[in-house]
């Protein structure tokens, strides 16, 4: 798979540091199981991206398996992501219900809670840890329905320039449509689900 202008480089010492911050990783086992008897995981990214231009989906893509290696969890994994040309709720397989890492918490039944609003706020990272300083962030490209945000994307990830859509969460809206800027020096996280 090309990760483009994100480079396997990149990608090499993100693995790097992304083990570092989780004490090393494992290849057995997960903070919730894995996906062991049909189990799915979602999470969002303990790191935002490091820039808007993640060399397309396949990139951003490549960051949630990323972390999902280093969190020690296996299988497939998308980001709740949009391009020009595609949108995240197509992106994602119908394998749900989803669960925040390392709990028993439902996040989502199906794919489309994740369009509407998801049952819990997305506040755990890959290794199961909860993120605890709000309003949270995550680069989407998505609209409150799941689809493309037209024109606001990044150029489908591939730009420095322009703006994106995201998703802000806290606890008294946990599923909130905004927008950042795109840049070279780092952005939201980025809401990952296991295929």
């Amino acid at each position: 798979m090309a990760i483009g202008a994100y480079g396997r480089t990149a990608l090499a010492g993100l693995l790097g540091l992304a083990l570092g911050a989780c004490g090393g990783g494992s290849s057995g086992g997960s903070p919730g199981g894995g996906s062991q008897g049909g189990v799915r995981y979602v999470f969002i990214t303990s790191n935002a991206m490091p820039s808007s231009n993640m060399g397309g989906l396949a990139g951003v893509d490549a960051f949630c398996a990323t972390y999902a290696a280093a969190g020690g969890l296996g299988g497939a994994w998308k980001a709740w992501m949009s391009d020009e040309a595609v949108n995240a709720i197509d992106r994602i397989n119908d394998v749900g219900p989803w669960y925040l890492v390392g709990t028993t918490t439902v996040a989502a039944a199906n794919k489309l809670a994740f369009a509407t609003t998801p049952a819990v706020m997305i506040d755990v990272t890959q290794t199961g840890a909860r993120l605890g300083s709000y309003p949270i962030g995550a680069a989407t490209g998505t609209t409150a329905a799941g689809t493309r945000s037209s024109g606001n994307t990044c150029s489908s990830w591939t730009a420095t320039t322009g703006f994106y859509a995201a998703i802000q969460m806290q606890p008294a809206a946990i599923w909130q449509v905004t927008s950042g800027g795109c840049s070279s020096g780092g952005g939201n996280r980025v809401i990952c689900i296991q295929q």
